[in-house]
């Protein structure tokens, strides 16, 4: 999933900076102020489970609450995929398009 979809985010505009930060479990510096209250709160979930008052009002203010649906939906939809993945031992899909996205130097998350 890493391949395909840094690939597709640098296509789109995401900087190589942000996608390597990212490859190395590090938060990107280079986010605007909505894409930086998006990777807190979604980084503040996946970490603790939950998300404190002052992060959801933060993200209520930004994105409404279809907004944090949306994120908790998304996270959730990739964390199964991933699982599944991980579970039925799939190959990582190369693209060719990312030298450094690649399953031989993608390092293990730093949890």
């Amino acid at each position: 999933m890493w391949n395909v979809h840094c690939s597709r985010a640098i296509e789109e505009g995401v900087s190589p900076k942000t996608t390597r930060a990212l490859m190395y479990g590090q938060r990107p510096t280079d986010m605007a102020e909505d894409e930086a209250l998006a990777y807190d709160f979604i980084d503040e979930l996946h970490r603790t489970h939950s998300i404190r008052d002052e992060t959801y009002e933060r993200a209520l203010a930004e994105f409404g609450e279809q907004g944090i649906i949306d994120l908790i939906g998304v996270n959730a939809y990739y964390s199964l995929l991933a699982m599944a993945a991980n579970v039925a031992r799939l190959p990582a899909a190369r693209t060719g398009r990312l030298p450094y996205a690649t399953t031989a130097n993608l390092p293990a998350f730093p949890w």
